[in-house]
């Protein structure tokens, strides 16, 4: 039989709203509006005598959702409870650990901290070591060239070197007596370099210039006393 609801014939009175005997189903309640019936249904309340429900009983999502929520509310306390099990301890389970390897430049500390579930590594800077800058060294400049002959009375030094150029001559006369000297090769020929003359006691200077590099010596005459002591200092400019 179809549950449409149906109004009521023409001529009655409409009844008042409320459950009322299903007219097409026996044993069963329909809901009067007040104006047709809906499609509310309910059995028929037992026992003779049953009165009407002013009200149809509404369905509500209320009840359901508050066992819904409640069912969640447990579930949550669950996990966190289980939660709170394994990851618990008196610490709060902090664990931090350094490694510390050691470089002749610095020391490098790296840290790691575990905190429920999340690691955090920090890692310092390394710090070069400071660049030694090494001063730059001039070195001197080459010594000059000097070499001292000296004597008494007339006299010829043994042979010495000159690499060549120019030079200056130091000599000194101690006593009276008349000198002449000259500065010779030892290779013959015609190379005469006068170193001074005259008549002591004297001190003075002369020069030399453009001298060949070779093997040279000093040939000293003094008069007429032989012991005239003298010193010739050649040196390079």
């Amino acid at each position: 039989m179809s549950d449409t609801p149906t109004t009521p014939q023409p001529g009655r009175p409409s009844p008042p709203p409320g459950w009322h005997p299903d007219p097409r189903q026996p044993g069963q309640q329909r809901y009067w509006d007040g104006h047709q019936w809906t499609g509310q249904q309910r059995p028929m309340a037992p026992g003779p005598g049953a009165t009407a429900v002013v009200g149809p009983a509404k369905k509500s999502g209320v009840g359901k959702g508050c066992l819904i929520a409640g069912g969640a509310g447990l579930l949550l306390l669950i996990l966190i409870g289980i939660v709170g099990a394994l990851a618990g301890s008196p610490d709060d389970e902090k664990v931090s650990t350094a490694e510390t390897p050691t470089t002749e430049a610095s020391t490098t500390t790296e840290a790691t901290t575990t905190t429920e579930g999340a690691t955090t590594t920090e890692r310092p800077t390394t710090t070069a070591p400071p660049t030694t800058t090494k001063p730059t060294t001039t070195p001197p400049p080459p010594s000059k060239e000097e070499v001292v002959q000296s004597g008494q009375g007339a006299a010829k030094t043994p042979p010495f070197k000159l690499k060549g150029g120019s030079y200056t001559v130091h000599y000194k006369f101690d006593g009276e007596c008349f000198y002449g000297g000259t500065l010779d090769s030892t290779g013959g020929g015609f190379d005469y370099n006068e170193v001074g003359t005259g008549q002591g006691p004297v001190e003075g200077d002369t020069n030399l210039y453009n001298i060949s590099g070779g093997e040279y010596f000093i040939n000293m005459i003094t008069g007429p006393a032989p012991s005239c002591a003298w010193t010739v200092t050649i040196r390079e400019q």
